[in-house]
């Protein structure tokens, strides 16, 4: 797929992709292995932070990376081929504590204050956390429509 048109988001266009979406990627590395995981997120706009629900760490791995502060990738994509957009935020992520958890982050980060099948689940301890970007970039790429295949077509 060979792109005929890419270009750089400006803030104002990244902005909306981020508002308009509930999930990431979150890519983390402690300086030894990276590990990817999908993500809820809040976006605050005016202060360019993000808030982050991992899912739940299962996995000893995850659990040890994320007790780190390690750096950290957020990303977030949208594709309606021909045209795809994606949004990459760069920063070190850091824990919310439960004794600063206030009513501020969650009118901040609406997305992430009720996580999929809360109703369900009393009490779901999951952590909060925060990711300050040092920076952000976002582009926006256009495939010439002949390159776009139709995966039933191969299939």
């Amino acid at each position: 797929m060979a792109p005929t048109e890419a270009t750089t988001l400006t803030r104002t266009e990244s902005d909306a992709l981020l508002d308009r979406h509930e999930t990431a990627v979150l890519s983390l590395t402690d300086s030894a292995e990276p590990y990817a995981t999908p993500a809820a997120y809040g976006y605050e706009a005016d202060a360019c932070r993000f808030f982050l629900r991992p899912t739940p760490p299962r996995q000893t791995e995850r659990r040890a990376v994320l007790a780190t502060d390690p750096r950290a990738r957020v990303i977030v994509y949208e594709a309606a081929p021909p045209v795809y957009w994606s949004v990459v935020a760069v920063g070190t992520l850091q824990e919310v504590s439960r004794s600063e958890l206030s009513v501020e982050h969650r009118e901040q980060c609406p997305r992430v204050r009720r996580e999929p099948g809360a109703r369900d689940r009393p009490k779901l301890k999951r952590r909060l956390y925060e990711l300050e970007p040092t920076a952000v970039s976002g582009r926006r790429v256009e495939t010439a429509s002949d390159d776009v295949s139709n995966d039933s077509e191969t299939a």
